[in-house]
């Protein structure tokens, strides 16, 4: 053995030697974290830059009310744990883009001129159409009250269809709209991409969708998930190919 190599076969070795399905947990992980890696991307430019209009509120809602819907089909239908936990690892990754994107834009404007800070401050009143427009949000707490609000009225909804049609039906029901909805998100993609030939995309983020479809696809098969979830991921790899093979062709 190469002696360069002797101290990561020791790691390994001590490391099996505790748990066996430590390497297999590691690899859990990986899957777990990989679709979260394009908006992290998101999240760093939006940093170093304080650019807070790379925040883009309707693929907040895409990815956001997604997740939550795969969370609640986990419970009523459970499928594999790696799905389950890639769901509540993109819906907090969801929330984090959007208090960055509240604390930039507010410090924006707190920077700007004394007429449009009145403004603001003017505006600045929580009432029931900034509840029901998350548009209208001044701040991050807003924010998440209306998205708490819309939680609970999903939720609300779903309880009325339980009683009413039992739980496969509103089960199965949830898994179709949730991969609806999740299949959906490559529509601003391909909006920029294919439509607008916008070059500016993250190509970090249009890479990253289309090998997380990959792996989130061979674990819906291998595990056996529900044929809602293998239906949408298979649609949804066709067109994050789609728009990562228009995008190398500018």
């Amino acid at each position: 053995m190469s002696l360069s190599l002797y101290p990561l076969a020791l790691v390994s070795n001590y490391i099996l030697s505790k748990d066996k399905n430590i390497p297999f947990a590691i690899i859990q992980l990986i899957f777990v974290m990989m679709p979260t890696l394009g908006y992290v991307d998101q999240l760093v430019n939006m940093i170093k830059t304080c650019k807070f209009h790379i925040f883009k509120i309707d693929l907040f809602l895409i990815v956001f009310s997604a997740s939550i819907l795969k969370v609640v089909y986990w419970f009523l239908s459970p499928y594999s744990s790696t799905l389950f936990f890639q769901a509540i690892a993109l819906a907090l990754v969801q929330l984090v883009l959007a208090f960055f994107h509240f604390k930039y834009k507010n410090y924006s404007i707190s920077h700007s001129s004394p007429s449009k800070l009145r403004y603001h401050y003017k505006k600045n009143t929580f009432n029931i159409r900034q509840i029901l427009n998350l548009n209208e949000s001044n701040n991050f707490f807003h924010f998440s009250v209306s998205i708490l609000t819309y939680i609970i009225a999903i939720f609300a909804f779903i309880m009325i269809l339980w009683l009413i049609f039992g739980k496969e039906i509103v089960s199965w029901l949830i898994g179709l709209s949730a991969n609806i909805i999740d299949t959906s998100v490559s529509i601003p993609n391909i909006k920029s991409v294919i439509i607008e030939k916008d070059k500016s995309v993250s190509i970090v983020l249009l890479v990253q969708f289309f090998i997380g479809d990959v792996f989130k696809n061979l674990i819906s098969f291998f595990s056996q998930s529900p044929m809602p979830l293998i239906v949408g991921g298979v649609i949804q790899l066709l067109v994050d190919g789609a728009v990562l093979f228009v995008y190398f062709q500018f």
